[in-house]
């Protein structure tokens, strides 16, 4: 049985090695877990796409202009 080859293997390891041990399982509880739950649609990322307002967004020729507002301090 694969957890009593896990048992005999810990058992010779260092305190410190078996702490890692214990800290990589428990990582993959976190993992297969977070794997194996569907995620809901609302949490998916978005994905956008460039060029979705193509054509749609206009820049006036004079934009860089300085405005009319401001002649008195230039």
């Amino acid at each position: 049985m694969p957890i009593d080859m896990l048992m005999a293997e810990a058992k010779e390891l260092p305190e410190s090695a078996i702490m890692d041990v214990l800290r990589y399982v428990r990582f993959i509880k976190i993992e297969y877990n977070r794997v194996a739950t569907p995620v809901p649609e609302a949490d998916k990322p978005v994905i956008r796409k460039a060029g979705k307002y193509k054509g749609k967004i206009v820049m006036a020729d004079d934009f860089d202009e300085p405005l009319d507002e401001f002649k008195e301090y230039i």
